[in-house]
């Protein structure tokens, strides 16, 4: 696809469940502090910038290792590290540990045996950051699981409806809504606050219970991205199983 002229994309740094983070910084890499025997992380990284944006294709440094490589618009990547911590870098795919980076947190503390996703993307602003959301794992109820939506794109809230009922308070851009649901498809359908009767885009999810397990289930995660310039909100989806703890 053929890039078109956009105004620049402004960093700032990494948000959400990562606390205490100083915007901006561009530090060098430090060895990673956790003890590798130890318990570990569930971690996911989304990259949920529109194609033409200026992170057409990014390596992702956590610590002092490389864990994901050339990740483009879209993909998901999913890996287990040690808990403890951690710095995150983006930095431009294939590149050295010395080049130029595009984004940098200060040290972050990964829970043990948590499960989180780490979001590169756009904010309502036009401002590049990665936000960092934790993964809901505990059951929700007898025959249900959990649907969770997050708002990547730029619009500033939106709104989550299926079959005619909003499923869950307006989503704020960089933020997520959940709601527990009966085993089931659901349809839905995304619209703006601004605008609810016009759909930005529509989705089918299905909301699973495994037989004999009825007080499990899954954690449906949709990430919807993009949508600046025409382009159409995209979605994507990851499914983590609910468990009891």
């Amino acid at each position: 696809m053929g890039s078109r002229l956009r105004p620049p994309l402004r960093i700032v740094g990494i948000a959400g469940l990562l606390c205490g983070l100083t915007v901006g910084l561009l530090l060098p890499a430090h060895a990673n502090e956790s003890d590798a025997s130890g318990p570990s992380v569930d971690v996911s990284f989304l990259h949920a910038l529109p194609e033409d944006d200026d992170f057409a294709r990014v390596d992702v440094f956590i610590g002092d290792r490389r864990v994901f490589r050339s990740v483009v618009p879209g993909r998901l990547r999913e890996t287990s590290l040690p808990a403890g911590s951690h710095r995150i870098r983006i930095v431009p795919a294939g590149s050295t540990a010395a080049s130029p980076t595009l984004l940098e947190s200060p040290r972050v503390r990964l829970r043990a045996d948590s499960n989180i996703t780490l979001a590169l993307h756009a904010t309502a602003n036009n401002e590049a950051t990665v936000t960092s959301f934790r993964n809901k794992t505990r059951t929700v109820g007898r025959d249900m699981g959990r649907l969770t939506i997050r708002n990547l794109t730029r619009q500033p809230e939106i709104l989550v409806r299926s079959r005619g009922d909003a499923l869950m308070e307006t989503v704020a851009s960089a933020e997520q809504g959940m709601v527990g649901l009966l085993a089931g498809q659901y349809p839905l359908v995304i619209a703006s606050q601004g605008n609810a009767r016009d759909a930005l885009t529509r989705l089918s999810v299905k909301i699973r219970n495994k037989p004999g397990r009825s007080d499990m289930g899954n954690n449906v995660i949709v990430h919807l991205w993009g949508g600046s310039g025409g382009e159409p909100i995209r979605a994507t989806m990851h499914e983590v199983q609910l468990d009891l703890t």
